[in-house]
């Protein structure tokens, strides 16, 4: 339940800081936790405490993938370029450091998950799948649909 209230305070703060990219930013945060939780189900993993940690970890990754993208879209936006230039070259300037952030908790996450011991593996795994998740989510869903979004609203 706490999960479902602090999802709804984000994209309501996302909704009101970045309007209709936030609304994508939002929906790309829920196509995250269902794909996440999905994959969770298809695999088999039973999630611990440890498990739910790295999950709520990979979250805060993504979130902050979403507002890196989106910070990066306004300063272009600031700086007098159309919308449709300041999303391609927001996504584009953006994405090195999202790729950064993500490798360097890839690296960490795979680590723990491969040297660690009972529930520090858990919490490896979880945090790598998310990861994996967060950045196909940002590269894939939430960069083509608000891309779209802008062209079909204007």
């Amino acid at each position: 339940m706490s999960g479902i209230i602090g999802l709804f305070i984000i994209c309501g703060f996302l909704l009101w800081r970045y309007g209709i990219s936030g609304i994508v930013a939002g929906a790309s945060l829920i196509i995250y936790i269902i794909i996440v939780l999905g994959l969770v189900r298809i695999m088999g993993i039973t999630l611990t405490l440890s498990g739910v940690a790295g999950i709520v970890l990979s979250l805060g990754v993504a979130i902050d993938s979403n507002i890196l993208l989106l910070e990066r879209v306004r300063d272009f936006l600031d700086h007098g370029k159309d919308m449709h230039t300041s999303l391609k070259l927001g996504f584009r300037e953006a994405w090195s450091a999202v790729w950064d952030s993500n490798f360097t908790g890839l690296l960490v996450g795979s680590v723990l998950w491969w040297m660690g011991v009972s529930l520090v593996k858990g919490f490896g795994q979880m945090t790598v799948l998310g990861i994996l998740v967060s950045l196909f989510v940002v590269k894939y869903i939430c960069n083509p649909l608000t891309i779209w979004l802008r062209n079909k609203i204007g």
